[in-house]
């Protein structure tokens, strides 16, 4: 007589395994910071801003070591930088914050929704507008 298949899933173990506990993962460990990088530039949990600071200091060849810290629930992001670039990298990243906050603090652009849709004969095609 043949067996039903016995798929094993979180909620129902393989019967058959050697250990009844499965083992844990290890928590993710971060990455080790280079001792060069003795500066922290910043530590936010905005990953755009991130990602907009290490594309400018990519571009001004800036040398920045990036880490994230996936245990803590905001996930924050940090940049570290050598301490002669201090000056150029915080001029950046400030302005960086900067243009974020002003685009943050415009209003959203309101949509008109109660413009109807016209139709024009155009012959055998008809052309929507609005």
């Amino acid at each position: 007589m043949s067996e039903p298949l016995n798929y094993r899933n979180a909620k129902f173990p393989d019967p058959r395994a050697s250990s009844p506990d499965p083992v844990a993962a290890p928590p993710h460990a971060r990455a080790a910071i280079p001792l060069d990088f003795d500066l922290l530039l910043t530590r936010s949990p905005d990953h755009a801003a991130v990602g907009a600071i290490v594309a400018a200091l990519q571009r001004q060849k800036i040398p920045f070591f990036r880490t994230d810290d996936p245990t803590q629930p905001n996930r924050p992001a940090e940049l570290y930088i050598h301490a002669a670039d201090k000056e150029r990298a915080m001029q950046i990243a400030a302005g960086v914050f900067v243009r974020r906050r002003k685009i943050k603090a415009m209003p959203p652009v309101e949509v008109p929704q109660d413009r109807p849709s016209t139709v024009i004969s155009a012959g055998p095609l008809d052309l929507w507008t609005q």
